[in-house]
Order: C-alpha cells, then structure tokens, then sequence
C-alpha cells in the first residue's frame, strides 16, 4: 500500500510522526496528509536519492526506516505496493527559435523521451515555416511555492512541459509575427 496527499489514519499519523523525528517538520501529527506533509515527503525523497514523488511506499520507508529509532519504525498496512521504479530519468537541453524583439530563450531542457518528442515536433514546424519559442521549462521541486502564475502540480517539475514565450502569441497583429485567426 502506498500513502499519498489525501490519505488519512494512523498510517499517516506515524509518518508525520517519523518526518518530524528526522527533521522534517510537517506540523502536527494530525493523520491527514495535506501540502506540508506531502512537501516534507518530496525533501526526505530528494534528500535521500529517490524520485521526489511526495508518495510512500516500500521504497521511501526503505530509506526512513533505518535512521529511525525503533518505537518510530513502522510498516503501511494495507495491499502491497505497485511496482516503484528508481531509474532517474535524464534530462535533455532542446533548442527553441528566438524572434528579434523577443524576450523567450534560446533553449530549455525537458525529460529525455518528452525532449525526443519534441525536437519531432519542432522538425515538423520548421518544415512548414513555423517556430517554436519558450519562456521556460524545468522547474526545481525546491521552487514548489504556488503563485498566481506557478501551480504546484506542474508537469515542469517532471519535464514534461515547457512554456512558450508569450510576446509571440499573436497578441499584436502590427508587432507580432504571427497572428492566430478563427477559420
């Protein structure tokens, strides 16, 4: 069984219990595993070398069980876990098209099988005169804070998306180089 963002009970009032006594502080150990729980996950996870997911399973307790003291080691009841996979995924720097008196970059980085489709794509607008800007893509979990404009749910954080420049969008017929029109 695996606990995650939403899971209630003593499954999760132990794992606060245990985050806190690693130095991770989720707040009380109420058994509800909100935000603040799920961001002390995804801190022990990338702290540890694992894939900062916020979820627990065998392969979190793993790693917390044994820096635990032993009343505060502790097992999920429940069904067994689904198949966890530790292969860190690479990541791939991708080129993008600057436009004269755009503000967007050069270039980004994506996960590698996001960034394979992506140059396919980008092949198949260069061929029909198109163009591909960005204003950004990866995202660093350590920069989770939600904004009016950066949820934290984000596919950023997991490189599988990337931001088109905004003064590119056909906003301006008289400035802008292309111009979207309802057919």
């Amino acid at each position: 069984m695996i606990i995650k963002e939403g899971s209630r009970g003593t499954d999760v009032k132990e794992l606060q219990r245990a985050l806190k006594e690693l130095g991770y502080n989720c707040g009380v150990a109420d058994g509800i595993f909100g935000v603040g729980t799920r961001v002390q996950v995804e801190k022990f996870q990338e702290d540890n070398d694992l894939y900062p997911d916020g979820i627990v399973g065998s392969g979190t307790l793993s790693a917390m069980n044994p820096k635990l003291p032993d009343e505060l080691k502790f097992q999920i009841d429940g069904e067994p876990d689904p198949e966890e996979t530790f292969q860190k995924l690479s990541w791939t720097k991708v080129e993008t098209d600057q436009i004269d008196g755009s503000q967007g970059y050069s270039y980004f980085r994506l996960r590698k099988d996001a960034a394979e489709s992506y140059n396919a794509l980008r092949e198949d607008v260069l061929a029909l005169g198109g163009v591909i800007t960005s204003a950004g893509a990866k995202r660093s979990l350590t920069d989770a804070k939600p904004t009016s404009t950066r949820s934290i749910k984000s596919m950023h954080y997991t490189g599988l998306a990337f931001d088109l420049a905004l003064d590119t969008m056909g906003n301006n017929p008289k400035k802008d180089r292309y111009v979207f029109v309802e057919a």
